[in-house]
């Protein structure tokens, strides 16, 4: 089976099957026989795996759909109708099921042929198909708590998503590293998959240990294409909703300051042509340029977000605590309420200290101050940035600066 002889198993089992047969004549020794037959499928290797998990591994469908009709037979299906499912659900050494296999591992080595490598990729999303026609649960994890849609989504595996998809796997699945399918198909920059996952309302909020979610793993990782899948997704300006402020320590002063970081902090250091798409897309049109109602909205949110940026980090961390913890019942009563808005006072009190004590990092991370430190200057000329630098002259610097003038005028006056 490990070696892809279709013929050499079918062979083998029905000559063991025959010796079996003759020597378990007798019909009280039936169920012994069976047991020996089946126990042959079932038998593990060094690896933990059956020779299921094998063929599923390398794409031999033939193979497979020969082990399943063994164990469909309609001689031995009424007694033995839950062998099909220990098929599907045995485990190897890494807890991988057969699905696990077939989903993730479809990329054997390299085939000079083209067919081949077509055969071979074809071969295994029939092979999904087939597991889960037989039972496969497309919710098992492995001992990385990796369902068959990451390894799926993480091979690039566009036939095997859609199917395990159509058959309601858990598209917002963590693993051990709190990624999910759509960190996986991020990272390695597989914007069909992307595409796809999105499509099927995938959660581009959630983030992973480290803080970041599919988009920002994907502009971390270098993937122009996935980036443009998350920005003209309508759930675009969630997925630019998140924050990172981590502690580092600067070796010129001896002293530890924070780090702000966000998307569109990251794009616009990465990918200024994709912070450049994002200004656009923040700007929205009213009317035609021709007619006397014409107007343009500015959109500052994702470039005046010092207000924003705690009550982003705190809805991720809601909504993922809410996602790992199952849904509690409470009834409304007067004091629940008054202490909800008691809890949300002190939240906006906490949230604004916060703020005070962050102005520095603020100040130094700001996407206009990012702009400039990074010398990308092309993107001073966007007319929303053009707009917020005009509109900030106006409310402070102009004043200061008619007040300096001033004041150097009276000094020099006496």
């Amino acid at each position: 089976a490990k070696n892809g002889s279709f013929k050499t198993c079918e062979i083998l089992i029905d000559t063991i099957k025959y010796i079996l047969l003759q020597t378990q004549l007798s019909s009280d020794n039936r169920n012994l026989f069976i047991k020996k037959y089946l126990s042959l499928i079932l038998k593990k290797n060094i690896d933990k795996r059956t020779p299921i998990h094998e063929a599923a591994k390398i794409g031999n469908f033939s193979m497979l759909n020969f082990f399943f009709r063994i164990i469909n037979n309609e001689n031995i299906t009424n007694e033995y109708e839950q062998n099909k499912i220990t098929l599907c659900e045995d485990f190897d050494d890494e807890l991988k099921t057969s699905l696990h296999l077939a989903a993730g591992e479809g990329k054997i080595k390299l085939i000079k042929r083209k067919r081949k490598i077509i055969s071979l990729f074809k071969g295994h999303y029939e092979i999904v198909q087939l597991l889960i026609d037989q039972g496969a649960n497309v919710w098992s994890c492995d001992m990385n708590e990796s369902t068959p849609l990451h390894e799926a989504s993480e091979h690039n595996r566009y036939r095997c998503v859609e199917i395990l998809l159509h058959h309601h796997a858990p598209i917002n699945q963590f693993d051990g590293k709190h990624n999910t399918p759509l960190h996986r198909a991020s990272q390695y920059g597989h914007w069909k998959i992307v595409r796809l996952l999105l499509n099927y309302n995938a959660d581009v909020r959630l983030t992973n240990c480290d803080g970041y979610n599919s988009l920002e793993v994907a502009i971390l990782n270098n993937h122009q294409l996935t980036v443009h899948e998350f920005l003209n997704h309508k759930t675009w300006t969630k997925s630019l909703r998140n924050a990172q402020v981590q502690m580092m320590l600067n070796n010129n002063i001896n002293s530890v300051y924070e780090n702000l970081s966000t998307p569109l902090r990251k794009l616009i250091r990465y990918m200024p042509n994709e912070a450049d798409e994002v200004f656009t897309r923040s700007m929205i049109e009213i009317g035609s340029s021709e007619d006397y109602s014409y107007k343009i909205i500015f959109n500052y949110e994702f470039l005046e977000d010092q207000f924003s940026i705690f009550k982003w980090k705190q809805n991720t961390t809601h909504i993922q605590t809410r996602d790992m913890q199952p849904m509690k019942i409470t009834k409304w009563n007067l004091l629940s309420f008054f202490k909800s808005r008691q809890q949300e006072t002190e939240r906006n009190i906490k949230d604004t200290s916060r703020l005070n004590s962050h102005v520095y990092t603020l100040r130094q991370n700001h996407p206009l101050y990012m702009i400039i430190t990074y010398h990308q200057y092309d993107l001073l000329k966007h007319p929303l940035i053009d707009r917020l630098i005009k509109r900030k002259w106006v409310q402070f610097s102009r004043t200061f600066f008619w007040i300096l003038f001033l004041f150097y005028g009276i000094c020099r006056f006496y």
